[in-house]
């Protein structure tokens, strides 16, 4: 039989899947295919009726580095000297009921100046830098760190995490502390915004 098969003319054996193609109705989804300049769209043949069904084509992977196993895509790339803290945050979805002012304004307040460091403890220092003033370079998942420990009593600190910008935290008493914001990155501007973790607050205590 394979000699049969072998000593048929080409042009036959072209005709016979031609012929077979045309059965099976991919010839119309071949052909439409070949026509169509496009990259986006498949078409394909209905094994039932036989109709030629466009769709477009999946989509292909953002990432072309391996994926964490508990995420479906990879984790995201940061600037190669930002560091990134180990832990999830949690934002809050729930709105309060009403207002929460950050402070109740008593008419009787002084001008506040800043102490610095000397006096105090510097409980939190964040500053990622750069020998150059521009993007070089991106890491997947970025630097990953351990929080550090801290003293029961002392609040803790954190902004290592996306959009943080909490620059130093300075304890001047167990319920005063001097912040510090830092810019984005490469850029001395951008500073518009307060988003870094605070945690191990007590209650019925004021912080200042």
């Amino acid at each position: 039989m394979l000699k049969k098969v072998d000593n048929l003319d080409k042009r036959y054996l072209n005709t016979l899947v031609l012929c077979e193609e045309i059965l099976k109705g991919s010839y119309l989804s071949n052909l439409l295919t070949n026509t169509i300049k496009t990259n986006q769209v498949e078409i394909n043949t209905d094994s039932r009726s036989q109709k030629p069904i466009a769709r477009l084509k999946e989509p292909r992977d953002l990432f072309t580095l391996p994926k964490e196993p508990e995420c479906a895509q990879e984790a995201a790339r940061w600037p190669a000297e930002c560091q990134v803290v180990d832990m999830k945050t949690h934002l809050i979805d729930a709105l309060p009921p009403y207002p929460e002012p950050y402070y109740l304004v008593t008419g009787r307040e002084t001008t506040v100046s800043q102490i610095g460091e000397d006096p105090g403890q510097v409980v939190f220092q964040y500053n990622p830098m750069s020998a150059v003033n521009y993007f070089t370079r991106s890491i997947s998942g970025g630097n990953r760190v351990k929080p550090a420990g801290f003293p029961t009593k002392d609040l803790k600190f954190e902004s290592r995490f996306e959009s943080g910008n909490l620059e130093k935290a300075v304890k001047i008493t167990d319920n005063y502390y001097e912040l510090s914001l830092r810019s984005d990155l490469y850029t001395n501007k951008h500073m518009q915004w307060f988003y870094f973790l605070v945690e191990n607050t007590r209650k019925d205590v004021l912080y200042r």
